[in-house]
């Protein structure tokens, strides 16, 4: 409302509304549909990203965990031949020395188990950090054995559906959007403004309109058309290279899985199964003194240095996994 004149003579009340002609509306509402749509695929890629973590902290506790659980079984063992190498050294049918040894072993075997504790509680400490939470749990799940990896051809034909490569039709379908929006603004917005204008000494009253036109002579945003153009342009080059990367990864990534595979399957199925026996045979033999205590000890850290090494290979090949299944956004092995 406005008055004029000295003694406010004239009194005149407007309302005005802003027209928008080049499409304006239309152009940021779809700019924030992709928007909307990118958030979701970035949401996606997120909880991808925080399972796969989740995974590889549970494949790394649960390797830990087995070897805190392996150093306690060679403690006792080591235990057991102290026991057995003193008995034999009373009768008389050991050395002193072999005494000593198995002291030493034992010692050994007492700092690897405090060892392996440590690592375990920090493994422990890594897997609960995912959800923000400390320790509340004793034990998790062994590992499974691991299963035959899928042929690499079938996880690179998996890349084109994964969550990394929506983002890119999202962002391209953003850019465009952006682009139309940019485009609108050179078309200039009109204000049609009308109202009531009422003469106060005469009593009168008149209808009044106005109409704003701005005429864009010196400024039709044609930068930032021609910014919005090179972006989306340079979108199809960026996806381009983002897909030569991933599968660049997932090559790297299936050499990885496929040399822990074939590693773990070799220990399990013949390593460490025939450790085992020859472990076991001279264990038996060097209580029935047939064999010293360095063959017993030597039997015993080939068949420590296997078990070892097979934990390894299968935290190694689900760990990989997880990274797998990230970019490819489909399981792979699931962990129970």
């Amino acid at each position: 409302m406005s008055s004029n004149g000295p003694e406010e003579a004239i009194t005149t009340a407007m309302l005005g509304q802003l027209v928008e002609l080049g499409g304006d509306r239309l152009a940021r509402h779809r700019l924030a549909r992709s928007e909307a749509n990118r958030a979701v695929v970035d949401a996606a890629i997120e909880a991808l990203f925080i399972r796969g973590i989740t995974r590889a902290r549970f494949a790394e506790a649960s390797a830990a965990q087995a070897q805190s659980r392996l150093s306690r079984t060679l403690r006792a063992l080591a235990d057991t031949i102290l026991a057995a190498t003193r008995e034999q050294v009373v009768a008389g049918d050991r050395s002193p020395i072999d005494q000593t040894r198995a002291e030493i072993l034992l010692a050994e075997a007492r700092t690897e188990v405090d060892k392996a504790d440590a690592e375990q509680g920090a493994a422990y400490a890594r897997l609960a950090a995912v959800w923000g939470a400390t320790p509340d749990f004793e034990a998790v799940a062994p590992l499974p054995t691991p299963k035959p990896i899928p042929p690499l051809d079938s996880l690179l034909a998996a890349l084109p559906q994964s969550a990394s490569m929506a983002v890119w039709e999202v962002e391209a379908e953003r850019r465009a959007a952006n682009l139309r929006l940019e485009q609108a603004r050179r078309i200039p917005d009109i204000t049609l403004t009308a109202g009531y204008r009422r003469f106060t000494e005469t009593g009168d009253g008149a209808l009044v309109g106005r109409l704003n036109l701005p005429i864009p002579l010196f400024n039709r945003n044609q930068g930032g058309v021609d910014a919005a153009r090179f972006r989306l342009l340079a979108v199809e080059a960026d996806q381009a290279a983002a897909v030569s990367e991933m599968r660049a990864v997932l090559a790297e990534r299936y050499a990885a899985i496929t040399s822990a595979y074939t590693e773990a399957e070799a220990l399990r199925i013949e390593v460490i199964p025939r450790a085992t026996e020859v472990t076991e045979r001279i264990e038996e033999g060097y209580r029935a003194g047939r064999f010293s205590l360095l063959d017993l000890l030597d039997a015993q850290r080939t068949l420590t240095a296997a078990s070892a090494r097979y934990q390894e290979a299968l935290a190694r090949y689900y760990i990989t996994a997880a990274d797998i299944e990230q970019l490819t956004s489909r399981p792979l092995e699931p962990i129970e």
